[in-house]
């Protein structure tokens, strides 16, 4: 596995990561931890680059009225 960090790649060489990191899709695995330290992962499928300076990506949590909320959506 390559080893490195965002500062060491140039310009060009981040945005082609962030390009790969949602092209084609994956699974992102997105963990949150909540107050009192509870951990949880979860896996979104549908996610974007939001910026490349900073780069950020973006992930959709959604709500379908047949569904309760999720815990990624609403962490206990």
């Amino acid at each position: 596995m390559i080893d490195f960090t965002l500062q060491q790649l140039n310009e060009k060489g981040q945005k082609k990561f962030l390009i790969g990191s949602v092209i084609p899709r994956p699974i992102a695995l997105v963990s949150t931890m909540s107050g009192e330290g509870i951990v949880n992962v979860g896996p979104f499928s549908y996610f974007n680059i939001v910026t490349y300076r900073p780069p950020i990506l973006s992930i959709r949590l959604s709500w379908e009225q047949s569904v309760d909320w999720q815990d990624m959506t609403m962490q206990r």
